[in-house]
Formats: C-alpha cells, sequence, structure tokens
C-alpha cells in the first residue's frame, strides 16, 4: 500500500485525585500501534492497542500527520 507507514509506543500513568479520598494507587498502562499516511493525504491513519491491569483498549484514528 503506498504512502508512509510508521510505529508508535506509548506508557502512561495516572491517579485518581478525589477529595475526601486518600488512595495513593497509580494506574500505569503501555501501548503499541502503527500508523498510516496515504501519498497525497493530509490526514494519517493511526491503529494502536493499550493494556492496564484493569483492561484493554484499541483505538482507530483518522487525524493530523503531526
Amino acid at each position: 500500500v503506498p504512502g508512509r507507514w510508521g510505529a508508535k509506543v506509548r506508557a502512561d500513568a495516572g491517579r485518581v485525585f478525589v477529595r475526601g479520598e486518600d488512595s495513593s494507587i497509580w494506574h500505569p498502562s503501555i501501548g503499541a500501534g502503527v500508523w498510516w499516511l496515504p501519498v497525497g493525504s493530509e490526514k494519517r491513519l493511526n491503529l494502536y492497542v493499550a493494556r492496564s491491569r484493569d483492561y484493554t483498549r484499541y483505538y482507530l484514528t483518522l487525524g493530523a500527520k503531526f
């Protein structure tokens, strides 16, 4: 398929801060995916998966090429 291809990796961690909550649990996640920029297009197609202890999420997006 003509166009530019690439790979991406992500890592993230977050904690919920709520008034009256004293939990100090952090929620890390990791993920990886690919992107494709068709020839002559300004939009990039992204496909990746992210995994944490609680869930696995799949993402398919179409957006700017930055």
